[in-house]
């Protein structure tokens, strides 16, 4: 699961603290300031904004490996779409602010 930090109504460590279950998570965030929070929730991976399509793909490594690498292609195939999504960010972001 990748979650950030700020979200309508309750935040992603609030997210995560509420979970039934423990969730592989990975926050992304613009805040550096809740890391130790999170990691000390059980997160996987702390992504800060703006990342790099090489820092995904470490924390997607990661998330791999604490899946014990099942449906590796499933995954490669999400790992390649998110590196697309983030590449994409800039331009999307420009459009919806008119730029």
């Amino acid at each position: 699961v990748f979650l950030d930090i700020e979200m309508p109504g309750c935040s992603g460590l609030d997210v995560l603290r509420r979970a039934a279950h423990r969730a592989h998570v990975v926050f992304t965030t613009a805040y550096a300031e809740h890391a130790v929070a999170a990691f000390e929730l059980g997160a996987i991976d702390y992504l800060l904004k703006p990342y790099s399509a090489e820092r995904l793909a470490f924390a997607l490594d990661r998330a791999r490996a604490a899946l014990g690498e099942p449906a590796g292609a499933a995954l490669d195939r999400l790992g390649e779409a998110l590196v697309l999504f983030i590449q994409a960010l800039p331009a999307a972001i420009a459009l919806a602010l008119g730029e």
